[in-house]
């Protein structure tokens, strides 16, 4: 293993130079070789916007110091992209890029990339964003300690690029869009912001999992809406997490994939054809449940709030097996339900709440309190054929003797040998 120490044009007593421009540096290294940057020394200003190609397994090393709280890189490069398998490890460093159209980090043909306490940004102020981290081709990416910069063109497209690769985030800041496609993803103790469109979303069997960790943004528009956390045909599992898009239905928007949750607060929640599993969450208004979703739990909290929605709303034909839900503010009506669903034995209950930080009241033996208020609710929908004839006969007796009809109508058709039926058939 050798080090190569990038600095200023410095001689020494023989006139020889005791430092390295920085791409000389990388072209002249093997696989395991480390590349030191001096204290105060930027590469960036001699790499005249261009990224530099990396095909070798090396570590780029620069320096930070710490003055008055603030966490300052003193190196910063352009650029890189890694490639042909290589395994590149930057630490204590500023990437940064000038000009739209461009990524600070490309990982691809099987390439990975692990980043420890290193900066993120593109400066451009006009123009069109690129992926400012992009990975493809089976590549792998571990990011720790990493602050990724907000983009001052908004155009919804800063984000960081995942297909058919991994990406793993641990106690970062990302000021951009995570958008997955077939690719693994694994959030651990991090924030995730993004007020351009959704913070998170992942597509085409991405496979996600978020601990402990806060996303926040989203954003609402006249004709389009970007939930802060949008899933679609993927698998989520979400543990002890905040999602945050207030005064909106779907600050969590799952389609057609399998969910966990577990713990955690989530802004509101809207599943569609997707299998849950909801355990101890809290949500904070509201809940919607259509087209044959099915969720399962022992048991959550819907808080509510007075925004015109209702708390619980269940449609087409969905199935609903949790428990106990717990409600906190209680609207009219609390719950909507269409008449195909099923909510099977759930324990609805109604707790007292404080209005101002948000919370359940708890007594001096820490259980909630019921609500001197139920709330109520909304049935719609067509009715199965029976209640409608119900409805529509008003002398008693005739009920009753049409009822007796049915039963043994039911009754004889079970009874009928099946020989019968073939033998009509047949003549």
């Amino acid at each position: 293993m050798s080090n190569y120490l990038v600095g200023p044009d410095k001689k020494n007593l023989f006139g020889r130079r005791s430092t390295w421009d920085f791409d000389q540096a990388i072209e002249a290294s093997s696989d395991g070789d480390v590349i030191e940057i001096e204290a105060g020394f930027d590469p960036f200003n001699g790499q005249n916007n261009q990224s530099i190609v990396i095909t070798k397994s090396i570590t780029i090393q620069g320096h930070v110091e710490n003055r008055e709280n603030e966490h300052i890189y003193t190196n910063t490069i352009d650029g890189i992209v890694v490639k042909d398998g290589a395994t590149v490890t930057l630490q204590n460093i500023c990437i940064q890029k000038n000009t739209d159209k461009s990524n600070a980090i490309t990982v691809r043909m099987g390439s990975t990339v692990i980043a420890e306490d290193v900066y993120l940004i593109n400066k451009s102020t006009t123009g069109t964003n690129y992926p400012i981290v992009y990975i493809s081709g089976n590549s792998h990416v571990q990011l720790k300690n990493v602050t990724v910069g907000a983009s001052k063109i908004s155009d919804g497209k800063h984000r960081i690029y995942v297909e058919n690769s991994e990406l793993t985030i641990r106690n970062s800041w990302i000021c951009a869009k995570v958008y997955l496609k077939h690719a693994q993803f694994l959030c651990h103790k991090s924030q995730l912001e993004y007020t351009d469109g959704c913070v998170l979303n992942g597509n085409e069997q991405s496979t996600i999992q978020l601990i402990s960790s806060t996303l926040t943004g989203g954003k609402i528009l006249s004709k389009e809406v970007y939930p802060c956390v949008h899933i679609c045909d993927s698998k989520l599992t979400c543990q002890d997490c905040s999602i945050n898009q207030p005064k909106f239905d779907m600050a969590l928007l799952v389609l057609n994939s399998q969910m966990t949750l577990k713990g955690g607060q989530v802004d509101s929640v809207s599943l569609d054809h997707t299998t849950a599993n909801i355990n101890e969450t809290l949500i904070r208004e509201s809940f919607a449940i259509e087209n044959g979703t099915q969720v399962t739990g022992n048991r959550f909290f819907i808080l509510g709030r007075d925004n015109g929605k209702v708390n619980l709303y269940i449609a087409g034909r969905s199935n609903i097996q949790v428990c106990h839900i717990i409600f906190g503010q209680i609207s009219n009506p609390n719950l909507k339900l269409e008449r195909n669903v099923d909510i099977g034995k759930t324990a609805l209950d109604y707790y007292q709440y404080n209005l101002n930080n948000g919370t359940f009241v708890v007594d001096q033996t820490n259980h909630y309190i019921s609500a001197d208020k139920q709330g109520q609710v909304s049935y719609f929908g067509k009715k199965p054929a029976l209640d409608r004839l119900n409805e529509m006969i008003g002398i008693s007796g005739v009920k009753s003797e049409i009822n007796e009809f049915i039963a043994i109508a039911q009754i004889g058709c079970k009874l009928i040998p099946e020989t019968t039926f073939k033998r009509a058939y047949n003549e």
